[in-house]
């Protein structure tokens, strides 16, 4: 058996004509914690032949587009496995091997492509990456939310380390503009008298669109000490995915934006 290391139910190995089979509780949280603490470190283990994994994590693209713009070669695909793993949070490709050459060669190639739309080599979130770079950095943020209602505060808080840099957050449900996210960003700076302020404002939908503003309209605020920018996206009608895409795309702002060695 396995040993579950968040639950009682343990995990099943049992052989049959050569082939090793696992089987594990349905919980998805216990299921992927025995994945990572028991399953794979025993394949790892167990396994003769060597095989090597890269997984690059992107986001702002969905994975048809970025599938176009990579057009992997044949030569590579003989000896390479290359997956595409779309999620509300974006789209992780992972390149699996037993040739690390070629896979350090493709790996580069993807970098080159895609590299703006990188934000990590691994597996760390990008909330992890974020609390991590303010805390290198010496930086502290305040969020001001709309349409997400907390939901960056709430993804910043889940990292350790992040009551060093997380000053505090407003959720303000009420308009949507460019100039009110740019106000949002700079009065919770100010507010809260953090180094960098992050602001969203959004129709997360099903209803409150209009023909001007359809639903899935979002802007995002960033401010810091050069002044204030905003961008603005444009999702869909799900009230549950825009809020996790907002989420993560005022993330993604403000890991591009955070000054290096203030």
């Amino acid at each position: 058996t396995f040993s579950n290391p968040i639950g009682s139910a343990r995990g099943l190995l049992f052989n049959r004509n050569k082939i090793t089979f696992m089987a594990m509780p349905g919980v998805p949280s216990e299921m992927e914690a025995m994945i990572k603490k028991t399953v794979i470190p025993w394949i790892k283990k167990n396994s003769k032949q060597e095989i090597f994994s890269i997984n690059i994590r992107t986001t702002g693209l969905p994975e048809s587009v970025l599938y176009e713009k990579i057009k992997v070669e044949d030569s590579y695909l003989e000896f390479l496995d290359l997956g595409y793993y779309p999620s509300l949070y974006g789209v992780d490709i992972r390149i699996t091997g037993k040739n690390i050459t070629l896979l350090e060669e493709l790996k580069e190639m993807i970098v080159n492509i895609a590299g703006k739309y990188i934000y990590n080599i691994g597996e760390e979130s990008l909330e992890d990456i974020v609390v991590n770079k303010l805390l290198e950095n010496n930086l502290c943020i305040a969020t001001a939310e709309s349409c997400t209602g907390g939901l960056i505060g709430h993804r910043i808080t889940q990292v350790p380390g992040s009551s060093s840099i997380y000053k505090g957050g407003i959720v303000a449900y009420s308009a949507v503009s460019k100039e009110i996210a740019s106000e949002m960003a700079f009065q919770v700076k100010t507010i809260f008298d953090s180094d960098i302020g992050i602001s969203v404002t959004g129709i997360a939908g099903p209803d409150g669109g209009t023909k001007e503003k359809p639903v899935g309209l979002v802007y995002a605020g960033f401010c810091n000490r050069d002044g204030v920018k905003t961008k603005q996206f444009n999702f869909y009608s799900n009230r549950e995915s825009n809020k996790v895409r907002t989420s993560q795309e005022a993330l993604n702002l403000i890991m591009q934006n955070i000054p290096v060695n203030e």
